[in-house]
């Protein structure tokens, strides 16, 4: 469970507090851009799920809160890169 906890703190709630942070200082025509990755929608090799589960949430917290922070004209987007 210390290394659920573990990957949860950085690869979830850090972004929710990262995101947080960032959205109270911005102005208006800012935006809101996360690191995301492809296995938010696949799991790409044994032992992924939980990092995988990470990357889903965040998928789905930034189009959350692009729809939170629309009134403000702040886009919030995901760039989830690829390998070659």
């Amino acid at each position: 469970m210390e290394d659920l906890d573990r990957i949860l703190a950085v690869n979830v709630r850090g972004v929710v507090v990262a995101i947080q942070a960032a959205a109270a200082h911005m102005g208006q025509g800012g935006r809101v851009i996360t690191i995301g990755s492809n296995t938010a929608v696949r799991t790409g090799f044994p032992g992924a799920s939980i990092y995988s589960m990470t990357k889903g949430a965040i998928a789905s917290l930034v189009r959350g809160v692009a729809i939170d922070l629309a009134p403000r004209a702040l886009p919030s987007t995901t760039s989830s890169p690829a390998p070659p």
